[in-house]
């Protein structure tokens, strides 16, 4: 942590930090300025706290972004259809709620939508751009980004470049690169290894679920949803997943 927080204080760049909620493709982001920015301060992660169990770089920069009223901050955040991002989540965690590692066909589609219709945290992409204001003062909400499904907000010393999570790979080169001024990025998928454990289960559950209304109203009413997605594309979201 010592000598993170000491680089930042020597580094003439600002830190980037990849802040978002997960399964938003955030990882694909961090790993292709990684590649390409060697020396600059680049992190990656779901919380910013003084006490994040697992990574120092998280505990530095919050220590180094408190102790100095001046520093400078580049966020970069992405956001994802919040149906979509859960079930992605639930896969990902699968042990978290089963109680035991994946194995295919071990439960049965209606077995598995009950674990996840009843266990799964479902508001936390609804809540967790209130994060950024709570920690930034940055408010995602004040203004909206349809229908380029992009943002650059601005608060004190702190920015955020807010991405749609579907936009094209290319789209988001452009925009990064014009965000933090540098010459050049390629932005390259990064597949987690583990989703070929559940890869055919996860497409073949997605494919035939079927969500109640209860379900479908608290999401796609949400403040986050209808911010984030147009009415078409709620439409269209409320069509994929009713009977």
């Amino acid at each position: 942590e010592w000598y993170w927080r000491i680089f930042l204080k020597l580094s003439s760049k600002p830190p980037v930090f990849v802040f978002q909620m997960g399964k938003v493709g955030s990882s694909t982001v961090y790993f292709s300025l990684k590649k390409h920015l060697k020396r600059q301060f680049i992190v990656h992660s779901h919380d910013f706290s003084p006490r994040h169990r697992r990574h120092t770089k998280v505990r530095a920069l919050y220590k180094h972004f408190t102790v100095n009223p001046n520093a400078k901050l580049k966020i970069i955040t992405l956001v994802r259809d919040p149906i979509g991002r859960n079930l992605s989540g639930f896969f990902q965690e699968y042990e978290d709620y089963v109680g035991r590692p994946f194995k295919h066909g071990e439960l049965n589609h209606e077995e598995l939508k009950q674990i996840f219709l009843e266990q799964y945290n479902h508001r936390a992409p609804l809540d967790w751009m209130d994060r950024l204001m709570t920690h930034f003062g940055i408010d995602v909400y004040a203004e909206p980004i349809l229908p380029k499904h992009f943002k650059h907000y601005k608060a004190g010393n702190s920015e955020c470049l807010l991405m749609r999570h579907d936009l094209d790979n290319k789209i988001k080169e452009k925009l990064i690169q014009e965000y933090l001024a540098i010459p050049s990025l390629q932005v390259e998928n990064f597949n987690e290894s583990i989703r070929h454990l559940y890869g055919a289960a996860y497409r073949d559950f997605k494919q035939r679920l079927v969500l109640p209304k209860s379900y479908l109203d608290m999401m796609l009413q949400s403040k986050y949803y209808k911010h984030f997605y147009s009415a078409e594309e709620i439409r269209i979201h409320l069509s994929k997943w009713s009977e």
